[in-house]
């Protein structure tokens, strides 16, 4: 099936927008909706002002000493970042989870918890806040953000439309 300048559509599911480059990024399909990754994302740590993590720089041992939040919406108090410390001979307390980043960061504004999270993703939240942003001191790979939809949209123009500008947009934001 053909589609709009610099896109292919085969079958559902398989929407490519061409970058300014040329490559193609396909979507793939799980339970009749497309996945795309659009772009990415690095961690940071969000802390209040004056907490004690910001005194000196973040050690691996600084870090897992702290008690942590994590985001997750089923609850889970284990991510991947506590298989990067497992496999580094360290262990983190993480003894809250939040469904989403709001009530994280509030949770790091009103306590010492720590909450690690994508850096321009939530850095106007952590700004309105007042919170503190640290490096993390570990090497994790980016966390990919991916656009999301109902495979019945892939010939849709005005969805493809969106989803090109949404790409643009999140890769201008990105720099990725």
């Amino acid at each position: 099936m053909g589609g709009p300048a610099g896109h292919r559509f085969s079958r559902p599911g398989d929407y490519s927008p061409t970058s300014g480059d040329g490559s193609r990024r396909e979507a793939h399909t799980v339970n009749n909706n497309c996945i795309l990754p659009a772009c990415t994302d690095r961690l940071v740590l969000a802390v209040r002002s004056g907490h004690p993590l910001t005194e000196q720089p973040v050690t691996v041992e600084s870090y897992t000493a702290a008690e942590h939040v994590t985001v997750s919406r089923r609850g889970s108090l284990h991510d991947r970042i506590d298989d990067a410390l497992t496999a580094l001979g360290h262990e983190r307390r993480v003894i809250a989870s939040a469904p989403t980043t709001a009530p994280a960061l509030q949770l790091a504004h009103d306590t010492d918890l720590v909450v690690t999270l994508p850096d321009a993703t939530t850095r106007s939240s952590r700004h309105q806040l007042g919170l503190t942003t640290l490096q993390l001191p570990l090497e994790l790979p980016p966390v990919t953000l991916h656009l999301l939809w109902h495979h019945r949209h892939d010939n849709d123009p005005a969805h493809t439309w969106l989803r090109d500008t949404a790409i643009q947009t999140l890769r201008a934001l990105f720099r990725t």
